[in-house]
């Protein structure tokens, strides 16, 4: 039997995820001036990805800290999604435009 015991029950469906939080408690801000994002958080954060509209990721930094500039001088004008991690796991993301 895969993944679990011979009475055919997973071991994996009584088991509670790990790699992502259900809720969201992160307070970030963010603002665009002059080509940089400027974002201002809570909790420290550990990483930054920003998307575009298909999906494919444009820029993607390793972060330490509350307080973060990122420079989006390489980005066409358009939509983008950012998407933050904090240490404790929890993910948030915002749609912005440039």
């Amino acid at each position: 039997v895969l993944g679990g015991a011979a009475s055919g029950k997973s071991e994996y469906a009584e088991t509670e995820p790990t790699s992502i939080k259900e809720s969201h408690p992160m307070n970030f801000e963010y603002e665009i001036k002059d080509n940089v994002l400027i974002l201002n958080s809570e909790r420290p954060l550990v990483g930054l990805h920003i998307f575009d509209m298909q999906g494919r990721c444009c820029i993607m930094e390793k972060l330490s800290g509350n307080y973060h500039h990122v420079n989006l001088s390489r980005l066409f004008d358009g939509t983008y999604i950012l998407w933050v991690v904090d240490t404790e796991g929890y993910r948030s993301a915002v749609k912005f435009q440039k």
